[in-house]
């Protein structure tokens, strides 16, 4: 759509690199959500993505939950409700730093490394990278999951 517009433009002798810069700033602009999550005293936080999937798991927050190590590739926690995966993707190849969603057992799983395509897992958004280690290194543990204060 916005081809035709600027060849119309161009052929009025308007410069099309005004017109184009600010639409492609509004364009790639991307809404996220600031989370944490809580070990004590220790600090994980996140970004979820605007998808219907983190919208459901913020509208559950704050929560406590137990978070376990799952295969030495990421940490689990079962959810009491359900996420609504309407729209999204069914399945995905995570990352480290991946938070997700695992539609078939009702856990979100936060990934600190890297694993296979997986059915079922959904991302709901990312670790801040300076955070990986330390959530590796967390045992069982009894967390709070709450949105980052401004």
């Amino acid at each position: 759509m916005l081809d035709p517009i600027l060849k119309r433009l161009a052929t009025l002798g308007v410069p099309c690199v005004a017109v184009t810069l600010p639409f492609m700033a509004s364009v790639a602009v991307a809404e996220t959500t600031e989370i944490r999550v809580i070990a004590g005293d220790q600090v994980i936080h996140a970004s979820l993505n605007d998808s219907s999937a983190s919208r459901d798991f913020l509208a559950q927050l704050p929560l406590q939950i137990e978070l376990s190590d799952y295969h030495s590739t990421e940490k689990i926690a079962y959810l009491p409700k359900a996420l609504s995966t309407t729209g999204m993707p069914k399945a995905m190849d995570p990352e480290v730093g991946d938070f997700t969603y695992f539609a078939p057992w009702g856990n979100i799983a936060l990934f600190y490394k890297d694993f296979g395509y997986s059915r079922g897992l959904v991302k709901l958004g990312e670790i801040h990278p300076e955070d990986i280690n330390l959530l590796q290194a967390l045992p069982k543990v009894n967390v709070i999951i709450e949105r980052s204060q401004p």
